[in-house]
């Protein structure tokens, strides 16, 4: 193997060292020491019985009845996709709240104040500072009351109070009107992250002039988290890698089923960036396996029953498709999009650009489509933005902060390429996609071993489903998809009764390398207003292939 093969891993580590540099850089001089409440990077988070107001030139919160208004100090940065979909954007840079400011006026009942401490181990921690006619500071954690003090200062209602609370050490001290100064000694502090007014039954107040002062975390202290996500997203890299080598040993046949199965999951799994989330998680593996062997086992049966055109790989594409999906959101209706990137795209790529003897042929409408300078444009452009909108949806879910889900995204891409690069150097070149596709003897082996599985995972997905819908709305899922598999397979025996005219299509003549390079770099660009019109445009396209599909193989 060359020396150079491993240069696309080593740019993958510079580039994303020199984005967590980038990013924590600025956000360390763009976010400040002290901000007024609302501010362009933080906004109160208000339930339904908190609202807004404006009260003699000022921005008046008000709350009355059970609810909470939060400052969400801990998502600095964070953009909204979509209705019930923000994306934090920079990393976490506030490492605490050091003091709190606010104009208050209890109406009825009173009011809670509550320095919370959101950690990663899902205990809720806070102190609770109620106002009342005297105050009390309570430290908790969950419903446990750790410590308590109260303090005697008789405020009035209908008043308005000027609040400081602030921290030193191990000491919570507290201001009213500039001069009633009170304190709390805890030995074990929690570190605050977060805040929130809180209201209860009955009660009534108002809180306006918010101003919140944080301490910011070191450069060194950002970089050491962000490097220690990014040592992770190696690891995985390596582990696929390491499986790959192994089986590349044993046979590179083996190897490039690994490769496929491996391409169809990331590519599939865009919205849920695989390299962001845990790698043995149920989920991650379920849906590898699925994507892996009914690819495997769909594609080798038809390129040896001698279904080697475009339509024909469509469809078992679509087969493949609605034998592993069963829901019915927007995205997942682009059928022919993902049938394209599960199954037609990796064939197309190992027998295009990696086998010496590409087998797999086009139809005259999709050849008039390749040679007609206008309409290629045109389907490049339909494809791009179908895709990038898709890789959006995965950049915005992904729960990593934004850059940091770019360079998951650019570490899938590393990987599926390092793979393609010794392929490409391998003994398989000479073999036909036919011949590296499992024989035979290996598709029964292959068949008789997934079976069971495959339905052990639907069992498994009705258990998890049925604690969120009815049994018989998962059955009527299932039920569409399973009806729809035997009218494909019908088109299937059709098209190939057919024999229609068939052209084997150069595709390095029209996509080489960089092409496919400077495609996939600007799909992970940051426009989410795009997402919503790629899974449109998905829809359309679906409809519109399938018609002529259809037309083509009936008339």
């Amino acid at each position: 193997m060359k020396k150079n093969k491993f240069l696309p891993f080593l740019y993958f580590l510079l580039i994303s060292v020199a984005i967590i540099l980038s990013f924590n850089l600025f956000t360390i001089s763009y976010i400040k020491k002290t901000y007024s409440i609302p501010s362009p990077l933080f906004e109160l988070e208000l339930d339904p019985n908190w609202n807004i107001s404006r009260e003699n030139g000022e921005t008046v919160f008000s709350g009355s009845g059970v609810g909470f208004a939060r400052i969400p100090l801990e998502r600095v940065g964070e953009i909204k996709i979509k209705e019930d979909l923000k994306k934090q954007i920079f990393p976490s840079v506030i490492e605490k709240i050091k003091k709190i400011e606010f104009r208050m006026k209890v109406e009825k009942g009173g009011m809670n104040l509550n320095l919370e401490s959101i950690g990663h181990e899902g205990i809720y921690r806070r102190y609770l500072v109620n106002f009342y006619q005297n105050v009390d500071i309570t430290k908790r954690e969950g419903e446990n009351v750790l410590l308590h003090k109260t303090f005697p200062l008789n405020l009035s209602f209908d008043r308005w109070y000027k609040v400081k609370v602030w921290v030193e050490n191990r000491t919570i001290y507290l201001k009213v009107n500039n001069f009633t100064r009170v304190s709390f000694y805890d030995p074990n502090p929690y570190r605050i992250n977060r805040i929130s007014f809180e209201t209860w039954e009955g009660s009534k107040a108002k809180i306006s002039d918010i101003k919140v002062e944080v301490k910011k975390k070191e450069i060194f202290k950002l970089m050491y988290e962000d490097l220690t996500v990014l040592g992770r997203i190696c690891g995985y890299l390596f582990f696929f890698l390491a499986i790959f080598f192994l089986l590349f040993k044993v046979n590179a046949r083996y190897a490039t089923w690994f490769f496929l199965g491996c391409l169809a999951a990331l590519a599939a799994e865009r919205p849920t960036l695989p390299f962001s989330q845990q790698l043995f998680s149920e989920g991650f593996l379920i849906g590898f396996s699925l994507y892996t062997f009914p690819f495997l086992i769909i594609s080798s049966y038809l390129l040896r029953k001698g279904f080697r055109d475009f339509y024909s790989l469509l469809l078992g594409g679509l087969i493949t498709h609605l034998l592993i999906d069963f829901s019915l959101n927007v995205v997942r209706m682009n059928i022919v999009g993902l049938s394209l990137m599960i199954f037609v795209g990796p064939l197309l790529l190992i027998d295009k650009y990696i086998s010496k003897r590409p087998i797999i042929t086009f139809q005259k409408r999709i050849y008039d489509i390749f040679t007609n300078r206008r309409k290629f444009y045109l389907l490049l452009f339909f494809v791009f933005i179908i895709y990038w909108g898709y890789s959006e949806m995965g950049l915005a879910i992904s729960p990593l902060p934004f850059y940091l889900s770019v360079i998951a995204l650019f570490a899938e891409f590393t990987l599926l390429y390092l793979m393609f690069s010794f392929l490409s150097d391998s003994p398989i070149t000479s073999l036909s996609i036919s011949e590296i596709l499992p024989n035979r003897k290996e598709w029964k082996i292959l068949t008789a071993s997934f079976l069971p599985i495959y339905f052990l995972i639907l069992a498994f997905f009705v258990w998890k489903v049925s604690e969120d819908l009815p049994l018989s709305t998962i059955i009527a899922l299932m039920g569409i998809n399973l009806l729809a598999i035997p009218f494909l397979i019908i088109l299937l025996k059709r098209c190939k009764k057919k024999h229609m005219k068939t052209v084997n299509i150069e595709l390095k003549k029209y996509a080489n390398r960089k092409h496919f390079l400077i495609f996939l770099c600007l799909a992970s660009l940051p426009f989410f207003f795009l997402a919503p019109v790629s899974a449109a445009l998905g829809i359309l396209t679906t409809l519109i292939v399938l018609f002529f599909v259809l037309v083509d193989i009936l008339r």
